[in-house]
């Protein structure tokens, strides 16, 4: 009834927001069907007030087109899986519990823990299934992995290059999970192919025990990881004595300081609610807490690294 009638749709983004969207690609396609079914509203309202034939309505009509067009781009570039949620290595030293660390944070047992050294001999690529097509592609930088058993046994880790193990948990649809094997491997080829993981590695999940947290090899392995500007979350597992942690947080950076690594801005180096050390039966009492407690500490953060001269 009004003598003007405003029609308009709105989208904008913060810088935050945006960066959050690209990590998060499912809520990315959320926000762009949301965005196309807005854009539908609008189409149907302009045609009801301004029609098609009158300069206001063939103006909109154009504008909707444009958008139509890059909300349509956008949503068949995340259809393609050519994006992928960030990916996260677990990284450590031998008998410190990376696939144990895996294991929890799948909510199941997906590989084999061994208290050997050793144990882990091939990267495990843990990721949701709507990532297939863009794990399998050759513009990834890993060999093409095999497929590992969909079964709910754990995984042997024997042959070479990677191994593929997808999943249908909503709860981890915004994370790729690397299992590597051990950096202080008195294997070559394991040491070679942990250092290839964490060149692969947008974040890290660097997890340490408190009788290794010190050795020079993985300080400077975490160290390097810093150096180049991977986000590091350090889990300190199988914590006996949960009061002395805080004091072998402060001595690891302190090591860290030693060996020339600076920590320029806060939440540069994080640390995870440490795993303590307890038996079969009290790890499954309370291993969704647990569960829960560091998948929300792998949240993203804004981190920035320096390494002093």
């Amino acid at each position: 009834p009004s003598s003007s009638v405003g029609l308009s749709l709105s989208i904008s983004l913060s810088d935050a927001e945006l960066e959050r969207l690209i990590e998060r690609p499912s809520e990315a396609r959320e926000a762009l069907e949301q965005a196309r079914v807005a854009l539908e509203r609008l189409t149907t309202a302009r045609a009801e007030v301004y029609g098609d034939e009158t300069p206001e309505g063939q103006q909109l009509a154009r504008c909707e087109r444009r958008l139509e067009r890059a909300l349509r781009g956008a949503l068949e570039g995340l259809s393609a899986q050519r994006c992928l949620p960030p990916i996260i290595a677990l990284i450590g030293g031998t008998n410190t519990g990376k696939s144990a660390t895996l294991n929890l944070l799948a909510g199941r047992e997906v590989s084999q823990e061994k208290m050997s050294a050793n144990a882990t001999k091939r990267p495990l690529i843990y990721a949701h299934e709507r990532w297939r097509e863009a794990l399998m592609s050759a513009e990834r930088p890993w060999a093409t992995p095999e497929f590992a058993s969909s079964s709910d046994e754990p995984l042997q880790r024997g042959g070479e290059g990677p191994l593929l193990s997808l999943h249908s948990d909503e709860r981890l649809v915004d994370l790729v999970l690397i299992d590597s094997p051990d950096l202080d491997s008195t294997a070559s080829e394991n040491t070679y192919s942990a250092a290839e993981v964490m060149s692969w590695a947008e974040r890290a999940l660097f997890v340490v025990t408190p009788h290794k947290y010190k050795d020079a090899l993985l300080v400077d392995a975490l160290g390097e990881l810093l150096t180049h500007a991977h986000p590091v979350s350090v889990l300190f597992n199988m914590v006996s004595a949960p009061e002395h942690l805080a004091e072998m947080q402060a001595d690891l950076q302190a090591c860290l300081a030693h060996s020339g690594v600076l920590v320029q801005q806060r939440g540069a180096l994080s640390f995870t609610p440490a795993t303590p050390k307890l038996s079969l039966l009290e790890r499954r009492e309370g291993q969704e807490a647990r569960r829960e407690a560091l998948l929300r500490s792998l949240e993203p953060e804004d981190r920035a690294f320096e390494r002093r001269e």
